[in-house]
């Protein structure tokens, strides 16, 4: 917290001068800024909305677009380390893939990730990068920054 910067009303104000109004908006552009359950999909979901919305109330889309980019990267690496669900690392890519039954005993499965993605910051650009219409996560573009309510998400991704 700062004692130059605050907001007065919905206006935030820096050094006595006020700011532009996306400035509040893009203060929102964080992980767990949704009051939904903590998935990652909602989690990426409130980042993607908030962005949307800082850019929609801007001159310019590019910092709102930046701290979209920075902030989903970020929340794929929380959540790659801890889960708020799970209560641990969800995902381990150094030991190999195993699930457990109902019963006590284990069920060993040979993991099939590729050596390239047991980077996990590899892993973290993919998942950003790769559409939710195409099996990855919720993510934007540029374009999704500057028009909103596109008919066929396939088209434009």
């Amino acid at each position: 917290v700062s004692d130059q910067f605050f907001s007065y009303g919905k206006v935030p104000i820096f050094k006595g001068l006020p700011c532009a109004m996306s400035l509040k908006k893009i203060a929102r552009v964080f992980a767990f800024s949704n009051e939904d359950l903590m998935t990652t999909d909602n989690a990426l979901g409130a980042i993607i909305a908030n962005s949307q919305a800082a850019a929609m109330s801007s001159l310019s889309y590019v910092v709102p677009y930046i701290m979209l980019k920075l902030q989903s990267l970020m929340c794929i690496g929380l959540f790659q380390s801890y889960h708020p669900l799970v209560g641990d690392a969800p995902t381990d890519f150094s030991k190999p893939g195993h699930f457990k039954t109902r019963r006590t005993a284990e069920v060993r499965q040979r993991s099939y990730i590729n050596d390239s993605l047991t980077d996990p910051s590899l892993f973290r650009k993919l998942a950003v990068s790769v559409p939710k219409i195409f099996g990855g996560f919720n993510s934007a573009n540029a374009f999704h920054m500057i028009m909103r309510g596109f008919p066929d998400r396939a088209s434009t991704d």
